[in-house]
């Protein structure tokens, strides 16, 4: 059951990032139900890996440090580095995700407290350190992943613990050319075969924010009437500011995942990885999972009615899920 238990919180997760982007609940609400019917997350929701968990660790993760921004509290910093440190335990890989995290940071510097920040880095340290020294002491390795590989059907996997050491690690970091290139070249029907809405997040990507045309004041949440008078609307619990730079953060986490983990010679990498359980969509699942919110941002601005374009485009997702090529399944 720990597969779609992290599903059900992956969900959860993405719902409360959206609120804390998103002035309403309509988009989070519709990027859940995107999300719940993407064939990547379908087909990792009943596997028997750690794929999951690490998406709900790297969304709670996200959230809170959204929330810390926001609300500039020590609570959520203290729950952004525990989650964050959890992190670096499941896969040493996600120090790519991490960064991620400080890019947001950098991005929405004017929010951060810094007293609060640095407590979160110890946390980060104490409680991933932490988890390494368990791996260590009941594994034998800091760095024991388990890899699943089978010649069964995409629902069958045989488990090996495969302790990770050191040099594995250095040999993923060289550069290898060939695997780089193919895996650039494929990612565009490799992220459409895991998200097939790809196209429509790229129109909620690049669609502009309501008044933003307006300027610093429009954005920030004031406005004026026609004579100066203040007429800003009680937004309630949102950013002052704004909403948060999200797509400039999406960005560059789409970039840095991509660039890097193009560079593994991933399981299956030799066909192509056109296969919903490749190893290649396994390390981009944070990423991939963050797309549904632009295309339910995307679907604010169509004139169709709602509950029939969701209906049509989640049976969709849900129809290519069950089509589409499984493959052998690596955790």
């Amino acid at each position: 059951l720990a597969a779609p238990l992290c599903a059900v919180l992956s969900l959860l997760m993405l719902f409360f990032i959206g609120k804390e982007v998103f002035p309403d609940l309509k988009t989070p609400l519709r990027g859940v139900i995107l999300l719940a019917t993407t064939p990547v997350f379908i087909r990792r929701a009943y596997a028997y890996n750690a794929t999951l968990l690490n998406l709900a660790i790297f969304l709670a993760a996200l959230y809170f440090l959204l929330r810390a921004l926001r609300k500039r509290g020590l609570s959520s910093y203290l729950l952004f580095g525990i989650f964050a440190g959890a992190l670096i335990w499941i896969r040493p890989t996600n120090a790519i995700y991490l960064l991620s995290f400080f890019i947001l940071i950098l991005i929405e510097r004017r929010s951060v407290v810094g007293r609060w920040l640095i407590v979160a880095v110890i946390m980060i340290v104490l409680f991933g350190g932490g988890l390494l020294l368990y791996n260590y002491t009941v594994y034998g390795s800091f760095f024991n992943l388990g890899y699943t590989a089978t010649l069964q059907p995409s629902e069958i996997t045989v488990t090996a613990k495969v302790p990770l050491s050191i040099r594995r690690i250095l040999d993923y970091l060289n550069f290898h050319p060939r695997t780089w290139i193919l895996h650039l070249k494929n990612a565009p029907l490799s992220l459409s075969l895991a998200f097939p809405l790809l196209v429509l997040s790229l129109i909620g990507f690049f669609i502009p924010r309501r008044g933003e045309a307006g300027g610093i004041a429009e954005a920030s949440g004031q406005s004026t009437g026609e004579y100066g008078e203040d007429v800003t609307e009680d937004l309630g619990d949102i950013n002052p500011r704004g909403l948060f730079r999200f797509n400039l953060y999406y960005f560059w986490l789409f970039i840095i995942s991509v660039l890097f983990f193009s560079n593994f010679g991933t399981f299956g990498s030799e066909r192509g990885e056109f296969t919903l359980n490749s190893s290649f969509l396994r390390y981009l699942m944070p990423t991939i999972c963050l797309l549904p919110l632009f295309a339910a941002r995307a679907l604010s601005r169509l004139s169709f009615p709602a509950v029939r374009l969701m209906t049509v485009l989640a049976l969709f997702n849900i129809i290519i899920a069950l089509i589409a090529p499984g493959g052998e399944i690596e955790t």
